[in-house]
């Protein structure tokens, strides 16, 4: 009775162990490429940290293998082949377009904006990689291919494109496309506008007036070395000294005031004449109407007010320093990017305000100004 129950037993188990080696022989294990790139990195890390070189090539040949047009699987490739003096035999050694992608911008979580960086910190693994290419930098020459690669993926985004914009690299087609989209860039015309703080300065005869605070705002645009602009200011503050001016209609003597109100609105031009990184310097001149107020407008008696008018042909020079937000290499030359910038200009103004006959005193001005400008498209 036993044997008749063990037989069949034994041959059931039998069926499913030989029907199992068949699922071993016949069947292949699915690899998942995100198992790969997890367990790769990790050991790769280790290879390369204990200086097993070797293994860490034939790892990145599998990782490759199993897992294509993984850009991690490329980052690791050149680490190990700039560690050994290898760079020269990579796939991409003479592809540079495919070896720097520009404009990476990656968002930052914890600062709630988005960030350029080459390669994104946000793994072990890629710190790992920003950190021995900070390594390897410091090791290789600087006129290298090798040394450029170490400023890219180690995120040295300034250093780079200051050495992809210099002679040494001038002749990698990366460098010339850089070149041609700057080229391209300078002929687009920038939006531009600026708030500006200063004195209104007069001389001659008018100087009885006095200097006067004045504040003001531009708008224009600028395309290559060109400028132009539209500006307002007004400068305030009765004149500490009393000066004679006309100012009653019912007679046409000249009476003492010290009321100041000073308005200015024109069209200015400029043309840079120097600039040296984030240096510039303009030669500006212009056409305005300017007009003095000696006595308000009396509401009350409805008397309207009294002013002094003049043409206004200036010319000066004006400084500017731009700010280009992180970095002045890459943003220059990047698509609506915004650039602010700190300005100082000074004009000589020529005028004459005794046109109406309201004021007596001749002279031309000088005004100096402090400016907060913004450009939007680039630089």
């Amino acid at each position: 009775m036993l044997r008749k129950i063990i037989l069949p037993v034994f041959m059931l188990l039998s069926t499913t162990v030989f029907a199992q080696n068949f699922d071993s022989l016949l069947i292949e294990k699915k690899v998942y490429c995100h198992e790969v790139i997890n367990k790769s990195r990790f050991y790769f890390m280790q290879y390369y940290k204990a200086n097993e070189l070797n293994k860490a090539q034939k790892l990145l040949e599998y990782w490759g293998d199993k897992c294509e047009e993984n850009r991690d699987v490329l980052k690791a490739e050149l680490l190990l082949a700039i560690k050994k003096e290898e760079l020269s035999k990579h796939r991409l050694y003479n592809h540079t377009e495919e070896l720097f992608e520009m404009n990476r911008y990656y968002f930052n979580c914890r600062t709630g904006s988005y960030e350029y960086l080459f390669t994104k910190p946000d793994t072990v693994f890629n710190q790992f990689i920003i950190d021995e290419m900070n390594v390897l930098r410091n090791q290789v020459y600087p006129k290298s291919l090798d040394y450029l690669v170490t400023l890219y993926y180690g995120n040295r985004i300034d250093e780079f494109y200051q050495a992809l914009d210099s002679e040494n690299f001038s002749y990698l087609p990366v460098a010339k496309n850089r070149q041609t989209q700057i080229k391209q860039m300078e002929n687009i015309a920038s939006f531009h506008y600026a708030f500006l703080a200063g004195a209104w300065i007069p001389n001659g005869n008018l100087d009885i007036m006095g200097t006067h605070p004045q504040v003001g705002f531009q708008i224009g645009g600028k395309k290559k070395k060109y400028s132009f602009n539209m500006i307002l200011s007004v400068a305030f503050l009765n004149a500490k000294e009393s000066y004679l001016a006309r100012i009653n209609e019912d007679n046409n003597n000249l009476e003492k005031t010290d009321h100041f109100t000073h308005a200015h609105i024109g069209l200015d031009a400029g043309y840079e004449i120097m600039k040296k990184e984030n240096h510039e310097l303009q030669a500006i001149g212009g056409l305005a109407y300017n007009t003095i107020t000696l006595k308000e407008r009396d509401e009350k008696r409805d008397i309207d007010a009294v002013n002094a008018g003049s043409y206004n042909f200036n010319m000066g020079l004006e400084y500017r320093y731009y700010f280009h937000h992180k970095s002045p290499s890459y943003r220059r030359y990047y698509y609506g990017s915004r650039i602010s910038y700190l300005g100082i200009s000074g004009k000589y103004n020529i005028v004459d305000y005794t046109l109406n006959q309201n004021l007596p005193y001749s002279g031309n001005t000088i005004t100096i100004n402090l400016k907060i400008g913004f450009l939007s498209r680039g630089l």
